[in-house]
């Protein structure tokens, strides 16, 4: 196999995913119409990080998902190649736009992202 860590570590999710659920996460239906169409969308309350609930919610995901990769064993060396990896990238400039005379873009200097 070319990518041994990376299919240890879904093999693992998945096991472990099916020993443990996630936090249920509630269904809190806003409904907008645009151009004569209704479109529910059930998560919406999840957009609004000012709401105690959202940011509750969050972090019982957090702590849901850091049980979950903790019990990776290959977790360092994953989290240590993912970074070697991220971090060899170099400089790289997005969405390049000049703007009277001068020129603006975004930046990805890792690892300084």
């Amino acid at each position: 196999m070319r990518y041994p860590i990376l299919a240890s570590l879904l093999a693992a999710i998945t096991f472990s995913a099916a020993l443990a659920a996630p936090p249920e996460t509630a269904k809190k239906p806003v409904t907008d119409e645009l151009q004569g169409i209704k479109i529910v969308d059930d998560y919406r309350w999840l957009e609004d990080w000012n709401d105690k609930s959202v940011q509750d919610w969050s972090e019982r995901q957090n702590v849901y998902a850091r049980s979950m990769l903790d019990k990776i064993a290959c977790s360092p060396a994953l989290r240590a190649r993912l970074t070697k990896l991220e971090n060899s990238v170099g400089v790289e400039y997005h969405a390049v736009k000049p703007v009277g005379g001068m020129v603006f873009a975004s930046k990805n200097q890792p690892p300084k992202q």
